[in-house]
């Protein structure tokens, strides 16, 4: 928009206008880029926390859960035969769970002491096959 008046050129108030108003939104650019640079490092550091507790819960869920149950069956599995013994007869050191059989079973016998002649299953072990299986004092 150069005009000349009377051969000379004018000042170009209005390009020196859109000159400033360049400038300022320029100016006005690079603060939103830094700003933007700013939270990008933030919200990079916030996405690796979060990364990292998230691969802990999965590691739990994966690992930790499963092992837990496992944990909890064989328990209820002991408490289960724990309950099942009933009373000892008197004159014998082995009962065994399963009803009816006169001979224990490889399956499960259970092994107590004796004081005083009374029962005390305090001390009591339920034996499957090579393994014993410590019972809780019910007392």
């Amino acid at each position: 928009r150069l005009r000349t008046v009377g051969g000379r050129h004018p000042e170009c108030i209005e390009e020196k206008v859109a000159l400033q108003r360049a400038k300022a939104r320029l100016e006005f650019c690079q603060q939103k880029v830094d700003i933007v640079r700013r939270v990008n490092v933030d919200v990079s550091q916030q996405a690796d926390d979060y990364r990292g507790r998230t691969g802990l819960l999965q590691r739990l869920l994966d690992e930790d859960v499963p092992n837990v149950l496992a944990m909890l069956s064989r328990m209820i599995d002991a408490i289960e035969a724990y309950a099942a013994i009933g009373v000892l007869p008197d004159d014998s050191a082995a009962v065994q769970l399963s009803a009816g059989a006169s001979e224990p079973t490889s399956e499960a016998v259970v092994v107590a002491g004796e004081q005083n002649g009374n029962e005390d299953l305090s001390n009591a072990k339920l034996q499957t096959g090579s393994n014993a299986l410590e019972l809780p004092n019910p007392h």
